[in-house]
Order: C-alpha cells, then sequence, then structure tokens
C-alpha cells in the first residue's frame, strides 16, 4: 500500500524497526534538512562576499587604504587580512545611503529566495556581532563559545570547515543568527597559543584607553586592529595560525586581491 498521507512524529515508522518515526526514519529526515539548509547559508555568505566585491568594489578599496599599516605582512597574510576586512566592513559599515553591504545585499536575495525559513535566516542577519572568547565544547560542526566580556555562551555552527578546532582556545570571529543559534562568518579565528584571560584583558584595556565604555563596542568598530595586534602580544601567536577555513574562501580573497590590484592600477593610471 502506498503511503499518501504524512507521518505523525510519534507514530511507528513505517521502516518496520518497532521506533517511533521521530526516533528513527524522521531524525534523519531532520538532519538532511539541517545539512541542507547550512549548505545554503555557506551559499549565502558566499554570495554576500561577491555581491561586495561587484557593486562596492570602490568602497571597501577605499576602507583598505586605511588599514595599509596594519596589513604591512607578507603577501598570503595580507591576503588572509584583506579577506577578513571584507567580511567585517560588509557586515558593520554604513555606506553613504546609511546602509550596510549586508542590508543591501539582504533587500536584493530576499525576493529570490523561494524557502522560507532560509529567507528568515537571511533576514535576521542584520543582528551581526563580533565576538572575542574561549571555545568551550566541540561536536561535529557546532562550537559552545563563550563571550569574553559578558560570559554568555554562544551555540554556534561552523559551515564547510576543513579543519578542527581546539577546546579551551582563544578565538575572535563574526556570528550570524541561525534558528535561534549562531553561525560563524565564516569561521572562528582561533588563536589557540594565547591565553584567553590575556586577549580578553588586552581587550579591555585597549577600550577603556579608547574612552569606550563598552569593550563589545569596541571590538565591533575596531576588530581589525584588534585581530592584527593579538597575533603579536606577547610575540605569542602569528597570523599562520589563523588558517584558510575553505578553499573555497581563499577563492573568494583572490579575486578580491586581483580586484583591488587592478583599481589600484586604474587609479594610478588616472593621476
Amino acid at each position: 500500500m502506498l503511503m499518501t498521507e504524512a507521518i505523525g512524529r510519534n507514530e511507528p515508522c513505517p521502516c518496520g524497526s518497532g521506533k517511533k518515526y521521530k526516533k528513527c526514519c524522521g531524525a534523519k529526515e531532520a538532519v538532511s534538512i539541517t545539512h541542507v539548509i547550512e549548505n545554503e547559508i555557506d551559499d549565502l555568505q558566499k554570495k554576500l562576499l561577491h555581491f561586495a566585491l561587484d557593486h562596492y568594489e570602490e568602497e571597501v578599496y577605499q576602507g583598505l587604504d586605511e588599514y595599509e599599516e596594519y596589513f604591512d605582512i607578507d603577501d598570503e597574510e595580507r591576503q588572509f587580512y584583506e579577506f577578513v576586512y571584507t567580511v567585517w566592513f560588509s557586515l558593520f559599515n554604513e555606506l553613504e545611503n546609511g546602509e550596510t553591504i549586508l542590508e543591501n545585499f539582504i533587500s536584493s536575495e530576499a525576493g529570490k529566495i523561494k524557502r522560507p525559513k532560509l529567507k528568515q535566516i537571511l533576514q535576521s542577519w542584520t543582528d551581526a556581532r563580533t565576538i572575542a572568547g574561549e571555545i568551550i565544547t566541540i561536536e561535529n560542526n557546532t562550537l559552545i563559545v563563550v563571550d569574553g566580556f559578558s560570559s554568555e555562551p554562544f551555540e554556534a555552527i561552523v559551515t564547510n570547515s576543513q579543519r578542527s578546532f581546539d577546546k579551551g582556545s582563544f578565538f575572535i570571529g563574526f556570528l550570524l543568527s541561525f534558528n535561534g543559534k549562531y553561525v560563524f562568518f565564516p569561521a572562528p579565528f582561533e588563536l589557540p597559543d594565547l591565553p584567553v584571560y590575556q586577549a580578553i584583558d588586552y581587550i579591555k584595556l585597549k577600550s577603556q584607553t579608547a574612552g569606550y565604555h563598552s569593550s563589545q563596542e569596541f571590538l565591533t568598530d575596531f576588530f581589525m586592529e584588534i585581530m592584527k595586534d593579538l597575533t603579536m602580544v606577547g610575540g605569542l601567536v602569528d597570523a599562520q595560525s589563523m588558517e584558510w577555513q575553505s578553499l573555497v574562501y581563499k577563492e573568494v580573497a583572490e579575486l578580491l586581491k586581483k580586484n583591488l590590484e587592478s583599481l589600484g592600477e586604474a587609479r594610478r593610471l588616472s593621476i
């Protein structure tokens, strides 16, 4: 007999295992759907970066000029920091129209998305936040991390990561909303040799010196300087410890580098 009606979660599984559907094939279906959405989220992150390069290359380039001294490093490291800068700039910096690249991307992309859940997730990304803290637990691609300023725990996934993470490590990164949880964009930048307390104390001191009442707000405003500074605190770590999380993102970074070099050459020719 053909199954034409939906199966209740508490009904016996039609596979004959004797278990409830939600504990058997239903659970596998839920995992499958979650995996699909995670892949779609990863794709949206990449689309956002391409959107930034396609529509706001000039703005990104001008901003990078201001960080020239902080990027006084070798080509591979520079490429990495330029990539991270593009993510940070897209999420948090207002353009002339008063909106961020992310907000413009959401306006452009939301109408093209057919899956309601995915559209809802994308629209929630306006609550993007920076975070610096400690990795507490690791289970597959899900991390429990603790914010170093508020001691607040967050459950966040890492999509399509090609590396593992170390429990107890200090990290810095960007979080986007995801179904009541969070997803890293693109992944936590881990500095395993830097003690958590030392990194957090450093950021707090820098924020106080700058006249900020909120270390979190300072982190968001000066993420790039902090990220670079932390690789030199006590001479404990260097930028090589922050490896590429996915080859796809390295491809985006290479595209960014190529576009910026072309734009810079065009500027020199026009002077």
